[in-house]
């Protein structure tokens, strides 16, 4: 479980490092600090911590393991105990590198979306092109409700110290109408894929904590199929329910986080 990410509640700027006890140089920032400072969450800090924590990452470990024993059978005896335990050896193993590739990957393509939106960069690689272009064809389609989308960023940051939580979504799109959309964006396997996550539908449901008072703001979820780029965009369902499970979540975060 990697540490949870800290957010100035004021700047909402991201606080990485904090003073050391001393007071003589510039430390990670922990729990201890936060609470000093008066620091808040990431929406996400919170799902890792309470949601995936739990029987979520079970069963998705579990998943990783069982894809691996059937992309590499055991055609061995299996009253042979040496050799089965070899292959458990070789599945654990594969599956933690089928994993990692598979986040890699994903980060991969969330760069080459990023460059794209930040810097005008087209991508080269034909999985994020098609990313990008459907991206560009889901944009023109809300303009013709929304009017000229004026900006797309990537780095806007949102919340507060009343909320009790920040984050920075993967994308923010302004309309000329003043009209924003704020996009999750994920990429998966579809010949697995079913539905949205819970731990994704719970980040919109922070983001909809946040955007509550703000009428002009839609949220919607994109996912992109890792190895052909082919995209769904999804409008967040049931926005009530899923903001109720958030708030539960973090809740639960202060009061493990004392």
């Amino acid at each position: 479980m990697s540490d949870p990410r800290w957010y100035d509640p004021e700047t909402l700027e991201i606080v990485e490092q904090a003073p050391s006890a001393d007071g003589k140089k510039m430390v990670k920032c922990t729990i201890t600090h936060a609470r000093k400072l008066g620091l808040v969450p990431s929406v996400t800090s919170i799902i890792k911590e309470v949601l995936t924590s739990g029987q979520t990452l079970t069963d998705w470990l579990i998943n990783q393991h069982v894809e691996t024993a059937m992309a590499f059978p055991f055609d061995g005896d299996i009253l042979d105990e040496i050799a089965t335990d070899q292959y458990k050896r070789m599945v654990k193993a594969k599956a933690g590198e089928y994993g990692r590739a598979a986040a890699d990957e994903g980060t991969r393509l969330h760069g080459e979306v990023n460059r794209w939106i930040e810097d005008g960069i087209i991508p080269t690689d034909p999985v994020a092109l098609r990313m990008v272009n459907q991206i560009q064809a889901r944009v023109t389609e809300l303009e013709a409700t929304h009017g000229t989308c004026v900006k797309i960023t990537t780095e806007e940051a949102v919340g507060s110290k009343e909320h009790g939580f920040c984050g920075t979504p993967d994308a923010m799109l302004h309309f000329e109408s003043g009209y924003r959309i704020i996009a999750d964006i994920k990429t998966s396997m579809f010949k697995s894929f079913k539905k949205p996550y819970d731990s994704w539908r719970s980040q919109l449901g922070g983001y909809s904590i946040i955007t509550e008072s703000s009428p002009n703001t839609g949220l919607e979820q994109w996912v992109f199929d890792r190895p052909t780029g082919e995209g769904l965009f999804l409008q967040h369902e049931d926005p009530a329910k899923w903001r109720q499970h958030f708030a539960n979540l973090r809740d639960c975060f202060f009061i493990q986080k004392g």
